[in-house]
Formats: structure tokens, C-alpha cells, sequence
């Protein structure tokens, strides 16, 4: 089975998408107001915010809605990066149909992660093997996916990377939907059988440390290979595999 497909008409998850911001709210927690600052006018217009630390200045916010559905406006740090949808399909779909019926999102939001060349991490830098206590790369164990921290991805068709890429599972986050629809056409490959596998089973590994094989595994007690065909639901099955 091919790993990667191109992308068609579907969002699916495994899409992964050239630019995205991907971030994180900034500790502490700094609620922004509109400032009651008024520059002169010759300055133009100015969407002035104040922050204001919370809670140690909570009393100083009138109508604070941080507890409520509403929420507030706060500070957050983001970069733009490649980024990989992760949320499941059939919500995907469904979301959309709403949208497409509505013309409103509705405050939906869906799951991605980033992903980083591998090139970024020095060849240098190395860490402790788990299982022999000896210094390893950390390049190779992402490259042969040993940790439940991150995802490999190969080398991405039709380019000149040779090392690869990673996505990485700490940095999961949410964007409203609105944002992977405007970016429909930024998708420039996506995920199919074995590469949707690889990333259900790196999720259920990072999450609950448990593995999902997709390979035959040897019986403990009589060396007996046993065939296990496991595939999860719900996959962009009509994608065109990128051979």
C-alpha cells in the first residue's frame, strides 16, 4: 500500500497543509480589552488591546466572561508551519455539511499538529536509549518511530527533501474550521492506508501508551507468527495513492 495520496475534494485527516498557524496561549493567562487610549487620528486607524493579567487583575475587567461559552480575547504565541489534520472523518464531514447548510462554522473547531523537517534537529543531539542505556540519535528514533512523542514522515513525493519530516503529538492543538477550508487548496499531500494507519496508531500510542500492530506478531509461548490485518474505519478510501 502507498503511504502518501494526493488530495482531492475531501478534507480528510492525514491532510497535511503547507502553512498553518499552530499555537498556544502564553503563561500567565493576560485577558486583552480594548484600550480606552485614543490616538490622534492623523495616526489612522488603530485596534488598540490592553492586557491585563489574570486573575491577579480581574477586578479591574467589567462583564468578565473568561467561565462562560463566550470566552475572552487572550494572549497567545503562533508560528506558521506544515501542519496535518487529525480529526476524524466523519466529523470532518458532517461539520462541513453544517457549514455548507448554515453558512456559519458555529465555533467548530478541528485538531492538528505540526510538523518540522528533520533536518531541524542537529545530528548531533542524541539521547538516552531506553532499552540499552546507551546515547542514540534522536534523529533515529524518530526515523524509526520509537517514541510516542512524534510520527515520521518520509520524504514528501516530487521534492528534494531526503530526510523527511515529524510530526509532533505534543503540540496538538485546535483551529476553527474556517481556516483548513480557506486553506483547501495549501493541501499538497495527504495520508493513505498505511500512512492513516501509522498516524491511528501513533495517536493511541501517545495517548494511552498502548500499540497497534500491522504486522504479523510472534506467540510468546509457541513462536508461531500470527497474521493481524487490524485497519481502522472511516479512511479517505478514494484518494489516488502517490506511488
Amino acid at each position: 500500500m502507498a503511504f502518501y495520496s494526493k488530495p482531492n475534494a475531501l478534507l480528510s485527516p492525514g491532510d497535511i497543509f503547507s502553512e498553518l498557524p499552530v499555537g498556544s496561549i502564553s503563561y500567565p493567562l493576560k485577558v486583552l480589552r480594548k484600550s480606552d487610549y485614543n490616538p490622534a487620528p492623523s495616526r489612522g486607524p488603530q485596534d488598540l488591546r490592553r492586557a491585563f493579567a489574570f486573575p491577579d487583575e480581574q477586578d479591574k475587567l467589567k462583564n468578565l466572561q473568561i467561565r462562560s461559552k463566550e470566552g475572552e480575547s487572550v494572549v497567545a504565541s503562533a508560528r506558521l508551519c506544515k501542519a496535518m489534520l487529525l480529526s476524524w472523518g466523519s466529523q470532518i464531514e458532517e461539520d462541513l455539511r453544517n457549514l455548507e447548510k448554515s453558512g456559519r462554522a458555529q465555533g467548530k473547531v478541528w485538531l492538528l499538529a505540526p510538523i518540522f523537517p528533520l533536518a531541524h534537529i542537529p545530528e548531533s543531539q542524541t539521547t538516552e536509549d531506553v532499552e540499552t542505556g546507551e546515547r542514540i540519535s534522536v534523529r533515529q528514533i524518530i526515523v524509526e518511530n520509537r517514541s510516542h512523542l512524534y510520527m515520521y514522515l518520509p520524504p514528501f513525493p516530487e521534492t528534494d527533501d531526503r530526510l523527511g519530516h515529524y510530526v509532533d503529538l505534543r503540540k496538538m492543538t485546535t483551529l476553527p474550521i474556517q481556516y483548513f477550508v480557506d486553506a483547501r487548496n495549501a493541501r499538497f499531500v495527504g495520508l493513505h492506508e498505511d500512512g492513516l494507519n501509522l498516524l491511528y496508531s501513533r495517536l493511541m500510542w501517545f495517548l494511552t501508551r498502548v500499540e497497534y500492530f500491522f504486522h504479523p506478531v510472534t506467540c510468546q509461548r509457541c513462536g508461531t507468527e500470527v497474521e493481524i490485518d487490524l485497519r481502522f474505519e472511516g479512511q479517505n478510501i478514494d484518494a489516488e495513492p502517490w506511488e
